[in-house]
């Protein structure tokens, strides 16, 4: 019989979270399950590390408190009480209220919203949109989150196509405000490193010694009367 280390193999992946970084990701498998991940040496951005998010993905995938079916509201709205339903019973309460929302107010009272998490392009993106023309539901952003957030910063800053994370170690200076870059966006902090950084948020970065810090802690403004 194979010992466990004759029965891993480990398979070269790539976080699928939008961050976008897509991250490079080492998945040790055993008997076709994933046991371990972690972050790919070899990589010249990452260079082996992983995020907080997803250094641990193995545990999330394999969480028993993942959603995996159709669950429906079984008390009072808030309670967090959910009975297990069938997927042909999901799809007809759907149908049900939809048909008759459609039939009281028309198909532009139904407003698809999504946006891709997790879900890649395929699945984030486009699913759905041959449907939902053909419902004659309403067109519309298919994420607040994000257009929203874009807008505001737009309207606040200016069009800002980005920087290429390559050029980072040419700064002499980086700001970094509301964005904690030691543990959420490691693949730009490795280009930062060699550059002098100013955290504008209430908390310290968790691996000072890539650069030098200067945090900063904004206070709430007050309500004015």
């Amino acid at each position: 019989m194979a010992s466990a280390s004759e029965r891993r193999t480990v398979v070269r992946a790539a976080c699928p979270h939008d961050c976008p970084d897509t991250c490079a990701m080492l998945v040790t498998v055993e008997d076709g399950r994933a046991v371990a991940v972690r972050g790919d040496p070899e990589h010249p951005f990452t260079r082996g590390g992983l995020c907080v998010k997803v250094n641990n993905y193995e545990q999330r995938v394999y969480s028993p408190d993942r959603v995996l079916h159709p669950l429906k509201r079984s008390g009072p709205k808030g309670t967090g009480q959910f009975e297990r339903i069938s997927w042909d019973e999901a799809v007809e309460m759907i149908r049900d209220r939809w048909t008759g929302i459609i039939g009281k107010y028309g198909p532009t009272a139904i407003l698809p919203y999504s946006y891709l998490g997790t879900e890649g392009i395929l699945n984030g993106l486009n699913v759905g949109d041959a449907f939902f023309n053909r419902l004659g539901a309403t067109i519309s952003e298919r994420t607040f989150c994000d257009s929203g957030s874009c807008t505001a910063y737009f309207m606040t800053i200016g069009p800002s196509p980005g920087m290429d994370p390559e050029r980072f170690k040419h700064s002499k200076y980086i700001i970094l405000w509301a964005c904690n870059t030691g543990i959420l966006a490691i693949s730009s902090l490795t280009e930062k490193s060699r550059c002098h950084h100013s955290v504008t948020d209430n908390f310290k970065l968790a691996e000072a010694d890539r650069g030098s810090f200067l945090v900063t802690r904004p206070q709430r403004p007050r309500r004015l009367s």
